[in-house]
């Protein structure tokens, strides 16, 4: 993993990447502020783009309607990814770029998505052509599916240590009396996530982030790439229950929000995640 603390050190990588056009692993930027990463993240695609020497690139970059880069970001109330938006990306990043060597993917908030838009990712980055240049940029590393992480070449711009991932307690303690036939607890849990107004976002992520977790005690992966280390207790008392898998959890958060959408009480969305 390359750790680079220094816009310098960057540079002289990206310079190396450059001149040996290593691109046949998908390129991984993170750290802890999303514009800075977005502005390294779109100087490296129109620096690959500048590969091709055409006279007109310059002012397609500048104009930003150059053919091949190709943007994506999560959308909607959920902030996540979703399929249609991935579907571009699957169907045409197997076709040849229209005029430069290369066509640029390049995934903003690669952290938002949910695992079984991840899995559809990795198929195309496991298949991907010698043409095709993918970005992922992320501030939130760890949230990554692990298999997407390993496939990748991963570059750090962090400048100090991040501080663990703060989550609204009530919100873990919810997560964890799922697990549990606590319903009393659990439903009043609910009543006081809702009188704290928070976000159906936020619930989600903490949510997905907690299976994930699981997935990785299950599979015996690194503890470095736990969301939650500091409930490693709690998760692996989880994991020994008959807990749903990452895609299963995904699809019931993708109809939760959808009911959100139509109106349905919080509270309702949040006892049909919880309480199953």
């Amino acid at each position: 993993m390359s750790q680079l603390k220094t816009k310098k050190k960057y540079e002289e990588f990206i310079d190396s990447l450059l001149q040996e056009e290593n691109f046949h692993s998908p390129i991984i930027l993170y750290g802890y502020e999303n514009g800075f990463l977005e502005k390294y993240a779109k100087e490296l695609a129109h620096r690959v783009l500048r590969l091709s020497k055409n006279a007109s690139t310059e002012k397609k970059i500048q104009s930003e309607m150059h053919p091949d880069l190709h943007i994506f970001q999560p959308e909607g109330k959920s902030n996540l990814y979703s399929t249609a938006t991935l579907e571009p990306f699957i169907k045409e990043s197997s076709l040849p770029p229209f005029e430069s060597r290369y066509k640029v993917y390049l995934f903003t908030q690669a952290d938002r998505m949910l695992p079984v838009h991840a899995n559809a990712l990795l198929k195309t980055l496991e298949e991907k052509k010698n043409f095709t240049v993918i970005i992922l940029i992320t501030t939130e590393f760890r949230s990554l599916l692990p298999t997407v992480v390993s496939r990748c070449q991963k570059i750090s711009l962090s400048v100090e240590e991040k501080s663990p991932i703060v989550t609204n307690p009530l919100i873990l303690t919810a997560i964890q009396l799922s697990f549990t036939s606590q319903y009393f607890d659990l439903i009043t849990t609910i009543d006081a996530l809702e009188k704290e107004e928070v976000s159906l976002s936020d619930v989600t992520h903490a949510l997905l982030s907690w299976y994930r977790d699981l997935a990785i005690i299950k599979n015996n992966l690194p503890a470095n790439y736990l969301t939650y280390p500091e409930e490693t207790d709690a998760l692996l008392a989880c994991a020994k229950t008959n807990f749903q898998s990452l895609e299963s959890i995904s699809k019931q958060i993708e109809i939760a929000f959808e009911a959100l959408d139509r109106n349905v009480k919080l509270k309702h969305v949040l006892e049909y995640l919880l309480l199953r």
